[in-house]
């Protein structure tokens, strides 16, 4: 039996969208495979640097990583508080990076192209009514002891995992035309 190439998806959480002012609240890396997912959470900022120690390593054992506008966020913002604390970003570059984002807009003609109209569009539901805009206020709250903020931050980065799973494998086919040297997603 063969084994199977390390196929992970994304999200983080962030209290800011500028990482030099920011820092990581949350971090989930989802299986495509089995659907299992992991959320590294900072509950503390003093514990930002081994969590995203954890991030990093993590990421750097796929071999394929999938994100939703993690080109243009979630990889540099990750790379640069990795710089600002003392974390070696380089396995950040070690998986194929597919960013489904760039896919979509590049390949589907749609009037919106974010995770939550995509998902709607492919018929996928959404459960969690938090957003990221939100995050900055409800670790705010965590902070000074409120749970269900960060809670809440948790559960809305699992939920974008689970879509960013759901829709890749809803666009397998459209993956493995445009990238065929990607391993097989069936």
């Amino acid at each position: 039996m063969r084994a199977r190439p390390v196929v992970a998806a994304l999200d983080i959480e962030t209290t800011s969208l500028h990482a030099d002012v920011g820092h990581l609240v949350c971090a989930v890396l989802g299986d495509y495979w089995t659907g299992r997912l992991r959320a590294h959470v900072v509950r503390r900022p003093a514990e930002e640097g081994p969590v995203l120690e954890r991030v990093v390593e993590g990421i750097g054992r796929a071999h394929v990583l999938l994100t939703w506008r993690g080109r243009d966020f979630d990889v540099p913002w990750l790379v640069t508080r990795s710089i600002k604390l003392n974390v070696d970003p380089r396995p950040l570059y070690n998986p194929r990076h597919i960013d489904l984002a760039d896919v979509v807009g590049r390949e589907m003609k749609l009037s919106n192209s974010s995770l939550w109209n995509v998902a709607r569009f492919l018929g996928l539901s959404r459960e969690e009514p938090t957003t990221g805009a939100d995050v900055p206020s409800l670790y705010e709250g965590a902070l000074l002891g409120n749970r269900a903020g960060m809670t809440r931050i948790v559960r809305h980065c699992r939920e974008d995992v689970k879509l960013t799973l759901k829709v890749a494998r809803r666009l397998r086919g459209l993956l493995q035309q445009l990238h065929p040297d990607l391993p097989n997603l069936s």
